[in-house]
Order: structure tokens, then sequence, then C-alpha cells
């Protein structure tokens, strides 16, 4: 769960995805990005640099989230 890996944050929208398409109303995005007890990433396979921290992308995947619209 490396927010740096360019795979995970591509899972973390379609899975946001699914939980959006049947009309919900809004979605509480917060403790899912809590981290601990994890702080630092060592798979360097991710692309990044060894002990990148692993919270690095977080404002990135909210942001590609698509807006919900009011009804």
């Amino acid at each position: 769960m490396c927010f740096l890996s360019e795979d995970y944050p591509k899972v973390c929208k379609e899975v946001i995805r699914k939980i959006l398409d049947p009309g919900v109303d809004g979605i509480l995005f917060d403790e899912c990005l809590h981290h601990a007890p994890t702080l630092l990433c060592f798979d360097t396979s991710h692309g990044h640099r060894y002990g990148a921290p692993t919270y690095a992308n977080d404002r990135e995947l909210t942001a590609a989230l698509p807006p919900i619209q009011a009804r």
C-alpha cells in the first residue's frame, strides 16, 4: 500500500469509483490515509528512492477523485 507506486493509486481510484457508482451522496475520506504504523517504503521497485514516505502522494490521489455532484 505505497502511494508512490504507480499501480496503487489506480487501484484506489477503481475501488472508490465502485463505491460512488451506485449514486451515493458522498464518501468519508478520512482515516483511510492514516498510514500508521507504516511511514516509509523501502521497495524501490515502486519507482521511488529507498525509504520514501508512504504518504507522499495522498494529495495527488484525492485531487484525482471525481467530484460528487449535488442532487
